[in-house]
């Protein structure tokens, strides 16, 4: 049970209970460690992946002033232009990053385009946990851009994995546009777009927010909030991802 409140809600604990309640009481209340499986694997990769992105633009990813020559009233010149610089060396043989650096130079085409500062390749931040202390909820978000086009926030979430649904995409995304918006470090900047990037197919989905979802997402944390409180925490009655889980050879038994 809870007690002094609502338990704060992350990311990770909204989609926990959401596909097993059970799974929930066993690994954030009971706090009993997880086993690890043959699927394990996939988590780790997506750890180390987030790792590597965080330093790609910490370290990797420079920008530079650079000499063009051009002919100008039948003359050469030399102009001086900035330009973004890559680390390619470094992840000749990583294929999510390789897709990153694909991602940005289309990113880069079109600030160049937009005639917009290059500047505009950098996330603002990078793995933040954003706080809404009223409806308590919190999130790591993986990125945060401005859109060269408007400067609109938009909220990046990298994944590693298989590309999801859009259902799913939404859903993930209005939990940590909850989690930006109520946050008092932004001072009332509010998200325009979510995105989720998928590093191994190189694809990108982005949108304007909609409000519809952030609702639905809002009641079902609160929903959610209440069940833990009441300490509601039955078994699914589907039980198909069970065999991901590593408390299904243990405690779930």
């Amino acid at each position: 049970m809870i007690k002094n409140g609502k338990m704060f809600i992350s990311k990770s604990k909204f989609l926990c209970y959401k596909s097993c309640p059970f799974k929930f009481k066993l690994q954030y209340i009971d706090h009993a460690q997880e086993p690890r499986t043959k699927f394990s694997f996939y988590s780790d990769r997506g750890t180390n992946i987030h790792k590597q992105i965080e330093e790609f633009y910490e370290r990797d990813v420079k920008i530079k002033d650079e000499e063009f020559k051009i002919i100008r009233d039948e003359k050469e010149e030399i102009v001086v232009k900035p330009v973004v610089v890559f680390n390619r060396s470094k992840y000749k043989k990583n294929p999510h990053i390789k897709n990153l650096i694909q991602f940005n130079e289309q990113l880069i085409k079109g600030i160049i385009e937009n005639n917009k500062s290059l500047d505009y390749v950098y996330p603002i931040t990078q793995e933040v946990d954003y706080y809404d202390n009223e409806l308590k909820v919190h999130g790591l978000i993986d990125a945060v851009y401005r859109n060269y086009e408007d400067d609109g926030i938009i909220i990046m979430d990298w994944k590693s994995g298989k590309i999801k649904s859009l259902d799913a995409i939404r859903s993930e995304m209005a939990f940590y546009a909850l989690c930006f918006n109520g946050d008092p470090k932004n001072k009332g900047e509010k998200v325009k777009y979510w995105a989720m990037y998928f590093t191994k197919f190189n694809y990108l989905f982005m949108e304007e927010i909609n409000e519809d979802i952030i609702k639905k997402v809002t009641d079902e944390v609160s929903c959610i909030q209440n069940f833990i409180e009441l300490g509601q925490f039955p078994k699914p009655f589907i039980k198909n991802m069970c065999h991901f889980c590593g408390y299904s050879g243990g405690e779930c038994k």
